[in-house]
């Protein structure tokens, strides 16, 4: 059927692009490398990112601190995050194409009322504090309500 030749074509797509990845991408991505296994300098000369995004992610990874990194437990609770796992299990298509990179899809976009709706929205504004966390961000910004800012749309 249609459907089958466009599966088989999107398998022999992602096979073709993993092949051309540089090796330690590959590994990382398709072959289950676990990320603290990778020599990070030699991930970032591999990978296409822009020269900025370069730079700081050098100085992150020269930061002996580990302050680029942060550990925030329980953002999500055990239902939330079972929640999530479901919702993600359930709506990953692999037999669908992406629309972007042609790949199979795997991935679940989700708006943010959707998020909320899933997870709550006391959830969801936590996850939306993370980036602040990192000490080189500092704190989140207010809004005239004292309350931090939603993405946008929100």
């Amino acid at each position: 059927s249609s459907s089958q030749r466009k599966a088989k074509s999107a398998r022999n797509a992602f096979v073709r692009d993993a092949r051309a990845m540089p090796s330690l991408e590959r590994a990382l991505l398709c072959e289950g490398l676990p990320p603290s296994e990778a020599h990070a300098p030699e991930l970032l000369a591999t990978i296409r990112v822009s020269e900025a995004d370069r730079q700081r992610a050098r100085q992150a990874n020269a930061d002996p601190t580990g302050r680029q990194v942060s550990h925030v437990p329980r953002v999500l609770s055990p239902a939330a995050c079972a929640a999530l796992r479901a919702h993600i299990d359930a709506g990953v298509r692999p037999h669908v194409l992406d629309t972007v990179d042609g790949c199979p899809e795997y991935q679940v976009d989700l708006t943010v009322a959707q998020l909320d709706a899933l997870i709550s929205a006391e959830a969801v504004g936590r996850l939306l504090q993370l980036p602040f966390q990192l000490p080189s961000l500092g704190p989140a910004p207010a809004t005239a309500n004292g309350r931090p800012p939603r993405w946008p749309g929100r």
